[in-house]
Order: structure tokens, then C-alpha cells, then sequence
């Protein structure tokens, strides 16, 4: 594939449904981490009270992880078109491979040397694999 052509392919993009899809992931993640999902057991596991949640400023942390899913779904995206994906099934299972044999893997020794719960690396994980 000639550099012209690469480029090109960011011009084929679909950039609304990217940016849908990370306020989607946005949205998951609220829910995911409200004391009615698993909030509480995250803040548990992570020995926060909910003084230190309100003191921490939760503005420049929203906006990384919204920055973050916008690179994450336009990753995707670019996977999905070089792959030739254009069906929204496989193009479910095309993340759930990523997140379970990429994500996972690469996740799970900094949780291991952190010396952090494996019950906390459960969740965080397991909220991944289904955004």
C-alpha cells in the first residue's frame, strides 16, 4: 500500500459513529462505575472514600478518558475497514477478540506487579469487553 493511499483511508472513515461510539463508552463507563454497578467495589478495591473522589476533580480525568475513547474507537474503525468489516457483528467480535487477547494480556502483569486485586482487574476487564 503506497503513503497516498494510507492517508486516504482516514477520509473513508465514518467520524460521526466514531464519536458516537465514544460517548457510548463514556456512557457505559458511568454506569459501570455508579455505586448501582460496580462503584463501591471499586472504590473499595482501590481504598477510595468518596471524600477522595469529590476532592480529586473529576473534570481533567473525564476528559482524558473521553480523548482516550476517541482513539480508541477511531482504532477500531481503521481496523474494522483494513480488515474489510461492514457488518456490526463482526465488527463486535473483531473487539471482543482485540479486548481479550490484546487488552487483557497487556493489562494484567502491571496489575500483577502493581500488587493490586485480581477482583479489581476482573471488573475494570470486564467492563472493557463489553463497551
Amino acid at each position: 500500500m503506497q503513503v497516498g493511499a494510507s492517508i486516504m483511508i482516514l477520509f473513508q472513515l465514518n467520524y460521526p459513529a466514531i464519536a458516537i461510539a465514544a460517548i457510548i463508552y463514556m456512557g457505559v463507563a458511568a454506569m459501570w462505575y455508579s455505586p448501582l454497578a460496580l462503584g463501591r467495589r471499586w472504590m473499595d478495591e482501590n481504598r477510595f472514600g468518596a471524600e477522595d473522589i469529590e476532592q480529586r476533580g473529576m473534570f481533567p480525568a473525564l476528559l482524558y478518558a473521553f480523548l482516550a475513547a476517541l482513539i480508541l474507537a477511531l482504532g477500531l474503525a481503521l481496523l474494522a475497514h483494513l480488515l474489510g468489516i461492514t457488518h456490526w457483528f463482526m465488527g463486535a467480535l473483531m473487539g471482543l477478540f482485540v479486548s481479550l487477547m490484546i487488552s487483557v494480556p497487556a493489562a494484567l502483569p502491571v496489575y500483577v506487579f502493581e500488587n493490586r486485586s485480581i477482583r479489581l482487574f476482573a471488573s475494570m476487564k470486564a467492563c472493557r469487553c463489553w463497551r
